[in-house]
């Protein structure tokens, strides 16, 4: 886990954006993020927004935003699934 500070905010922006562009224009100092796998060894990224409570997961394409819970290091997405239940990741990008 990295957290984003002024120092290495820029490296940090272009190593982000190998695996979710939309997530690296986002990065800001005290925002914390790091690299999951997914699907078979795939990289993705997980990022979170202490300051906001807020977290993004990006599994390929466009990322899933949501509240992260720090007690719990939990992302619960925006998004439902298709029965309208919460759709809730773990620190390691696996869903719970």
């Amino acid at each position: 886990m990295t957290t984003i500070t002024a120092a290495n905010l820029e490296t940090m922006r272009e190593t982000v954006a190998a695996a979710a562009i939309d997530q690296a224009a986002e990065l800001a100092p005290g925002c914390k993020t790091w690299p999951i796998t997914y699907e078979g060894g795939q990289r993705g990224q997980m990022t979170v927004w202490p300051d906001t409570g807020r977290g993004a997961i990006c599994q390929g394409g466009e990322s899933a935003y949501g509240d992260w819970d720090e007690e719990t290091r939990t992302l619960t997405l925006d998004a439902r699934d298709d029965d309208g239940d919460p759709i809730v990741y773990d620190e390691t990008g696996s869903e719970c």
